[in-house]
């Protein structure tokens, strides 16, 4: 079963580019911490501009949220709350969810990569004419973020399909892991070993099972739920999170990357740009600066490629 919250937060817009991108923040956090789908209205509609700010000059936004049944409500709550200031409007309530899942599995559709890597789900046929080189991933959506469908997602595939080019025998960190689908993707594009990380316990129990499914041999990939415990230091660090643990991070992942090594961070709006970079020189000590490689309408993905500032 699949159970329905709703709730909303009141938030000062300015214009349709903040609002938007605040749109886009709130509903990937809450995906990221559970939620299936989300979906938004404004309490009020102006023809002339889109929205009409009420007399705080603040917007009321409603959120209509999926989960799982299988997910804890409390610790949902609780994570929200924790990082948004929100009213919870009702309580959960289960809804049929037999139609969802043909929902989903319709409108969802396999995507390529750069002619490389073919993500498709356990419902999908390979189709007969793909290229034979082309990696093939399966990845079906659930509690746990990540299919390749989303810009942050595909910048990283992205990313690492130009890193796999020129290198062999590499470590890796896939620091928020989430499905898994960034580990898989190191790992078939020969990456020789791979450390997931979330702190999610769900998320690492649904990687577990992608990267089984995907038949990745259980060495090449070890599964941890803090950055700290890991050990020795990463050739290449992809992480695709939030910008505000980006930020709380950034001294242990500078400390974790390679003299020279590979660093690409995804999972950051336009806006918050300036800041990233800045931050990361900070700890850095001025030695790495962050360059962007891919964008997409709100969303920037940043990369280091230590002295091969190109990534050639």
């Amino acid at each position: 079963m699949i159970k329905e919250i709703r709730l909303n937060i009141l938030e000062n817009i300015k214009d349709i580019s903040n609002f938007e991108s605040f749109i886009d923040e709130l509903s990937d956090f809450l995906i990221s911490v559970g939620a299936i789908s989300v979906s938004y209205e404004l309490s009020k509609l102006d023809s002339n501009f889109f929205f009409e700010c009420q007399q705080d000059g603040k917007s009321k936004v409603f959120f209509n949220i999926h989960i799982p049944d299988t997910l804890d409500q409390e610790k949902f709550m609780l994570k929200v709350l924790s990082n948004y200031n929100v009213n919870f409007e009702k309580s959960f309530k289960q809804i049929p969810n037999n139609d969802w899942v043909l929902l989903s599995q319709s409108t969802h559709k396999p995507i390529c990569i750069q002619n490389r890597i073919w993500i498709g789900t356990s419902w999908h046929k390979t189709p007969k004419n793909l290229n034979s080189e082309i990696i093939k991933i399966l990845i079906d959506p659930g509690q746990a973020f990540g299919t390749g469908t989303h810009p942050t997602t595909r910048f990283c595939l992205e990313a690492l399909i130009k890193f796999s080019s020129n290198q062999e025998n590499q470590r890796m960190l896939d620091l928020g892991c989430g499905s898994g689908i960034l580990s898989i993707a190191a790992c078939k594009l020969g990456v020789s070993s791979v450390t997931a990380i979330d702190n999610d316990p769900l998320a690492l129990e649904v990687a577990k099972e992608n990267v089984s499914l995907n038949n990745i041999n259980e060495n090449k990939c070890l599964f941890l739920s803090d950055l700290k415990s890991s050990k020795g230091k990463f050739d290449l660090i992809v992480s695709n999170i939030l910008f505000s643990t980006l930020l709380q991070l950034s001294s242990v992942i500078v400390k974790k990357l390679k003299e020279n090594g590979y660093l690409v961070l995804s999972g950051i709006l336009k806006s918050q740009v300036p800041s990233i970079k800045e931050k990361y020189l900070e700890v850095s000590q001025n030695t790495i600066l962050l360059n962007e490689i891919s964008s997409d309408e709100n969303w920037v993905c940043l990369a280091f490629f230590g002295n091969h500032q190109s990534g050639d």
